[in-house]
């Protein structure tokens, strides 16, 4: 079939694109690789802080706490530990590890549609990725910090290296699926996160350092729908003209709102939580298939997608009035065996691709992908 350019298809730009980082663009999680880069044990202390941070959202509800604060949390660990924001711009961007596909996505949707980040991650993060794949960080949403804005003598940087040991040598506190209280974890477990709420709500508020975890607002669920607000309220452009991917516990509200709206919600390599606020699930290691729905998208709105996804084959693919062929070559020549699994979710599928999509996320992410 004759497929125009793009740009003489006489489409203006009435759509935009809205994607999180982790997972779609990034495979690191730079909190973890922080830690682990500047902290003695610094993966295990994460992987502790983020079991308590679990315990907090899911478990126990608790009052002014939100999935993600485990990025404010760790804040005076990486200060005690001489972090400074020019180096953790620079270990940053030395320690990207893009998912495949990654760089020619972003680069060709910016070309292609108006199209933003959220992210949880640290602006210094933001700020070296978006030198990387040449993506404006004006349209970055993320979480703002400053290490050097605070300053930590030597005796308080003494007392946070040992509590960050004993972090590091506590067990993982686990979530058994049906928890709904503190007492429904293991005693070991119990005690552990009883011994850090002594920690960050009791020992540490008297430490200069404590201003990282009472001023430093990390970008969480809410955070994320009301950025996906703002920028409507910028561009213009609203809920039904706009596609978002996410595929963590932390992109649940903004699918829900853009799902709601009348837009489109792309889970990808997502999580339980995504699967079930998603209409299109992807499974895929390389985000070409993103670009390739986002074409869609741009042409011919959420349902141009739904077409695309009924008949997911290159068979299809040729065949669809939607599809770049250039993509398709690409997409080819990425998968000559054959295509990566893209579903339309409904109610009597979800399940499924729940199923399909968290085994497939947790091989790509490793066990935390559960959540995160």
């Amino acid at each position: 079939m004759e497929f125009a350019a793009i740009d003489d298809l006489g489409f203006t730009e009435n759509k935009q694109f809205v994607c999180n980082c982790r997972g779609l663009i990034c495979k690191e999680d730079n909190a973890e690789r922080l830690c682990a880069h500047y902290i003695p044990g610094g993966d295990r202390l994460f992987a502790v802080v983020s079991a308590y941070d679990d315990v907090q959202s899911y478990v126990l509800n608790r009052e002014n706490y939100k999935t993600g604060d485990s990025l404010r949390l760790i804040l005076p660990f990486l200060k005690a530990a001489g972090a400074t924001d020019s180096d953790v711009l620079q270990v940053s961007r030395r320690e990207l590890q893009l998912l495949p596909g990654a760089d020619r996505t972003m680069r060709y949707l910016t070309d292609l549609i108006p199209s933003y980040i959220i992210s949880a991650s640290y602006d210094h993060h933001m700020m070296a990725l978006c030198d990387v794949i040449d993506f404006p960080y004006s349209n970055v949403y993320c979480t703002n910090m400053q290490l050097d804005s605070v300053e930590v003598d030597d005796a308080e940087a003494a007392e946070i290296v040992e509590l960050a040991e004993e972090i590091a040598a506590m067990p993982v506190p686990r979530i058994p699926a049906d928890a709904l209280e503190l007492g429904d974890l293991d005693a070991a477990d119990q005690r552990t996160v009883m011994r850090l709420d002594e920690i960050f709500w009791d020992y540490m508020m008297t430490m200069d350092a404590y201003s990282f975890v009472s001023d430093v607002n990390p970008l969480g669920g809410n955070e994320k729908a009301y950025s996906i607000l703002d920028i409507r309220r910028k561009t213009m452009v609203d809920l039904d003209e706009t596609m978002y991917v996410g595929g963590g516990i932390a992109d649940i509200q903004a699918m829900e709102l853009v799902r709601d709206g009348g837009g489109l919600a792309v889970s990808f390599n997502g999580n339980r939580y995504a699967v079930r606020e998603a209409d299109v699930a992807v499974l895929s290691p390389d985000t070409i298939t993103v670009s390739l729905l986002a074409t869609a998208f741009y042409i011919g709105g959420a349902e141009a997608v739904y077409d695309m996804v009924e008949d997911w084959s290159m068979d299809g693919l040729r065949d669809s009035p939607h599809a770049d062929p250039y993509l398709l070559k690409e997409l080819e020549q990425i998968f000559p065996e054959g295509l990566p699994e893209v579903y339309k979710v409904s109610r009597e599928n979800v399940d499924d691709i729940v199923e399909r999509s968290e085994s497939y996320r947790i091989r790509m992410h490793g066990e935390r992908g559960r959540l995160t």
